[in-house]
């Protein structure tokens, strides 16, 4: 028995990769768009025709919010589990944590063989 490849826990849901992978995407752009409910444009994601606002890495904001350049060059080679992160407040060590952000992120989980 596996693990559906959709689960949702609290403002996080969690896309299984190779639920949703054909085999033939060349970069993370094109991988998103296989998820239901994403749609990436330009190297802009949307969820459910929201801007997302960030991409992690790992839980790590290595590039703000200009991550066009990940979407259309970043391999999907290795990538198991992508995040949707909704209320993403990336300022929670400036403000009281009970302060949900407006944001959306998107964190994107590595099978540990491939970091």
């Amino acid at each position: 028995y596996s693990s559906p490849p959709i689960t949702v826990s609290g403002d996080t849901t969690t896309f299984k990769v190779d639920a949703f992978k054909k085999g033939i995407e060349s970069n993370l752009g094109e991988l998103l768009n296989n998820i239901p409910g994403f749609s990436v444009n330009n190297g802009t994601i949307t969820y459910n025709g929201k801007q997302v606002n960030t991409v992690l890495i790992e839980d790590d904001d290595l590039f703000g919010s200009d991550y066009n350049i990940l979407t259309q060059n970043l391999s999907p080679k290795g990538i198991e589990k992508i995040q949707l992160i909704q209320n993403y407040n990336d300022k929670t060590y400036l403000s009281n944590r009970l302060q949900k952000g407006q944001e959306l992120a998107v964190n994107i989980k590595f099978n540990k063989k491939y970091l």
